[in-house]
């Protein structure tokens, strides 16, 4: 079972990457209401789709693979989880930054509180160290190409009616994300694990 309890008619989506030479995969998640239409691996097929429409292999570092996404859903009760199977791997060649750090992206619902709001870490997979400066800032191109295409999957997944939520631990009744907020300077695993 999850940290974040899963209230029925919701689920939690995990991508996952992995860096050559790296055993570990880099993973991030976050919620969505399901859609009772699909099958568990049709979901995660799907969902893994929009992402990957959006962040293509054309704008990914050749070190870093997409190697899918699992789904773990709470259908009615009944759990159940799916999985979309990917293996592509980028095509930019460029040195990447170190794989300590990572891009903070803020989940927002437009609700104030420290409740209705979240964050993921994606991996720097679609950051060249030419791109992030010594304070660890995101130069403009970079991080407007990587805010388009965050803003792209989630209009993608509410278009779908697979749209982004925030589980709440207490489970009271999740929260909508409304847009998504890529900042501009990188994260590191410490500040990934205080941001919580």
């Amino acid at each position: 079972m999850p940290a974040t309890p899963i209230p029925a008619g919701y689920g939690i989506v995990t991508h996952k990457y992995t860096l050559a030479g790296r055993a570990a995969p880099f993973v991030f998640t976050h919620g969505y209401k399901l859609d009772n239409a699909e099958t568990a691996d049709g979901e995660a097929a799907e969902v893994g789709g929009f992402w990957l429409a959006n962040f293509t292999a054309a704008t990914t570092l050749n070190s870093y693979t997409f190697v899918g996404t699992h789904i773990l859903r709470n259908n009615g009760g009944v759990f159940e989880d799916g999985d979309f199977i990917s293996s592509t791997t980028g095509t930019v060649n460029a040195t990447a930054v170190t794989p300590a750090v990572c891009v903070l992206v803020q989940k927002k619902s437009g609700i104030a509180g420290r409740k209705f709001r979240g964050r993921m870490y994606l991996p720097p997979a679609f950051l060249p160290e030419a791109n992030v400066d010594n304070a660890g800032i995101i130069d403009g191109a970079t991080l407007t190409g990587i805010q388009g295409r965050a803003t792209g999957y989630l209009d993608n997944l509410a278009t779908d009616v697979s749209a982004m939520y925030l589980l709440h631990r207490d489970l009271s009744t999740p929260t909508g994300v409304t847009s998504l907020l890529v900042e501009s300077m990188v994260g590191t695993q410490r500040r990934r694990q205080r941001g919580t």
